[in-house]
């Protein structure tokens, strides 16, 4: 197996227990600000103390910068939107229409850097279109209340994480990795700050403080692992390939959902979430 698809995988695994903790964080209503300043605080931490014991350089401080910044804006806007987005519609709803974000990210790694588009990539485009369709319209049984509300979080998140991993490929290329892990982060924290009221969602309960600290910090946790390999997943293979095995971690967030906070799968939303998983896949095929 080639190097960068191990990379690719270690990564899926990490992001897919993060994903799961997202919906944690929602299930036990948890103040959003709070969960995220803990985990944006973990990695950056993280990052501080493996780029120091490292000793590896800067490099471009400019690329840095501007990378860490478009890293910091779009990854926040994912965080946030996706774990309110899960305050009001299920996972198995909620990832799969977020995943679609590969088709955008794809689409710009066939024209910038001139992938070629196979016959199956173009298939698995067109499944990823279809399930949004498939799971937009709320069913009648299902009676979820603000379900409007949460497709519109869950369609942002979508566009914020297709500019979030695009971003990332980039500072793969022309950046120290370790130290745009720590300025990415140490910029999410400065903007959670300002921004806390607004994202800090309805509970502000003591305990749903303390649970929003603890959830945050393994939340970062894993955050740093997947975060690490995936950009040396991004260093040294295509990003047409890297993005949609990447983003297959929302599977492992939807079978630890059902089995543990036993949300219920309709027709409609195995057939989203089978569709997404057969999509990714076949955008993964060069």
């Amino acid at each position: 197996m080639q190097q960068y698809l191990i990379f690719t995988f270690i990564a899926l695994f990490a992001f897919g227990i993060q994903t799961f903790l997202y919906k944690v964080s929602a299930a036990r209503k948890c103040n959003t600000a709070k969960t995220t300043l803990s985990f944006m605080m973990t990695v950056s931490i993280l990052g501080l103390i493996f780029w120091v014991y490292t000793k590896q350089p800067i490099g471009n401080i400019k690329f840095l910068i501007l990378f860490a910044v478009i890293n910091a804006i779009t990854f926040l806007a994912t965080t946030t939107t996706r774990i309110n987005a899960l305050k009001y519609i299920p996972t198995s709803i909620s990832y799969p229409i977020i995943r679609v974000s590969t088709i955008f990210v794809v689409a710009f790694s066939l024209f910038y850097f001139k992938d070629s588009l196979s016959y199956y990539q173009f298939v698995g485009i067109i499944l990823a279109v279809a399930v949004v369709f498939i799971l937009y319209k709320n069913d009648k049984q299902d009676k979820i209340k603000n379900f409007k509300v949460g497709i519109t979080l869950a369609l942002i998140a979508m566009i914020t994480s297709a500019l979030t991993t695009t971003a990332q490929k980039f500072a793969a290329l022309y950046v120290n990795k370790l130290s745009y892990i720590t300025l990415a982060y140490f910029i999410n924290i400065f903007l959670v700050l300002i921004l806390s009221k607004q994202i800090a969602g309805e509970n502000n309960k003591k305990k749903s403080n303390v649970d929003a600290r603890i959830i945050g910090l393994f939340i970062g946790i894993f955050n740093f692992i997947g975060f690490f390999f995936v950009l040396q997943a991004y260093a040294i293979g295509p990003l047409s390939i890297v993005a949609p095995l990447h983003d297959l971690n929302f599977v492992i967030a939807i079978i630890l959902a059902t089995l543990i906070y036993k949300e219920k799968l309709t027709t409609k939303r195995i057939l989203g979430i089978v569709l997404s998983v057969v999509s990714v896949i076949l955008l993964s095929i060069a």
